[in-house]
């Protein structure tokens, strides 16, 4: 059973800019606040993209889901002796590598965002893993492997989620983070990246009852330096969010990090706690009222006082 709440809410109005907070979010005013949603609902999220929805920061640095806010259904090493769903944990989808998707992790933005999202919404999120490190647009678009193991994961999920008792299958979606590998041709060669993307969309909401795609922009950043073609990638990402009601901007805290929180092209964990907490917020917010939240870009110390917020101790990089 799915129970979709945003038809009721199209006169929902976007909010503007105030003084950013330390996750950079404008908040919506009283009249957007949400009644409690029944105790047995749950919002699916499958993650898909490519290393920086892996994760490659520390994950004992990372902001910790609490007990009963997120599970981890495991598709490929979940059984019916052992379970299908875990809470929550950072390296999230490191037991759910197979030939089809799926790649090294060591820390990431999903064990933040499904706190986030609890704090935000009071729903549990169940999230299903599907990225791989490196991977274009092109393997992720249907009819490939990876976009088929993708679909199969996220049904398997669902019809699980379906035959329990006590949780009730609110909304299905998607978090997607990825455009990287695929800056260069965007840019120079007039690649179709956005065509394929709601292609991937289009693909997922017909298959897999995927009902929005929340975008994280990808990293800019290549040998020290922001990159123009990985910073227009990220512009139009942004403006489909704009143009197609089926894509809502949830972050872009990979834009303006400084050297000391970067490896680039990927991020110290500090940064992915930021991310993940601000598109868990964003994402709660829009399915909770309908509200798109207006995002900004990374400002200074923000992953310190998160941290702080959360009595997480933060190393940072050497080299810098």
């Amino acid at each position: 059973m799915k129970f979709n709440k945003l038809s009721a809410l199209l006169c929902a109005t976007i909010v503007t800019v105030g003084t950013a907070s330390f996750v950079g979010c404008a908040n919506p005013g009283d009249n957007t606040t949400p009644q409690e949603p029944p105790e047995d609902y749950v919002d699916v999220f499958i993650f898909m993209g490519q290393s920086n929805m892996s994760g490659q920061g520390k994950a004992d640095e990372a902001i910790e889901c609490s007990e009963g806010h997120g599970y981890e259904y495991r598709a490929v090493s979940g059984n019916d002796d052992d379970g299908w769903l875990y809470p929550v944990r950072e390296p999230f989808g490191a037991t759910e590598r197979n030939e089809a998707i799926g790649d090294s992790r060591a820390g990431g933005l999903v064990s933040s965002f499904c706190e986030s999202y609890y704090q935000s919404s009071g729903v549990p999120v169940v999230g299903v893993t599907a990225s791989i490190s490196g991977s274009a647009i092109s393997q992720w678009e249907p009819g490939q492997k990876a976009y088929k193991e993708a679909v199969a994961h996220l049904n398997s999920c669902v019809s699980y989620l379906e035959k329990q008792p006590d949780m009730t299958v609110r909304s299905i979606n998607m978090v997607w983070c990825q455009g990287e590998s695929d800056a260069y041709r965007t840019y120079y060669e007039k690649y179709d990246y956005i065509g394929k993307l709601k292609s991937v969309f289009g693909g997922m909401s017909i298959e897999a009852a995927v009902e929005k795609c929340f975008i994280i922009t990808p990293s800019i950043y290549s040998n020290n330096t922001a990159r123009i073609d990985k910073q227009a990638l990220a512009e139009k990402q942004v403006q489909l969010c704009r143009d197609d009601e089926d894509f809502v901007l949830a972050a872009h805290k990979f834009e303006n990090v400084p050297l000391i929180l970067r490896d680039d092209p990927h991020f110290r964990q500090g940064v992915y706690n930021v991310a993940g907490w601000e598109a868990g917020k964003t994402a709660a917010t829009y399915i909770e009222t309908g509200v798109e939240l207006i995002c900004d870009v990374y400002n200074e110390g923000e992953a310190e006082e998160l941290a702080e917020q959360f009595g997480i101790t933060l190393s940072y990089n050497p080299k810098a």
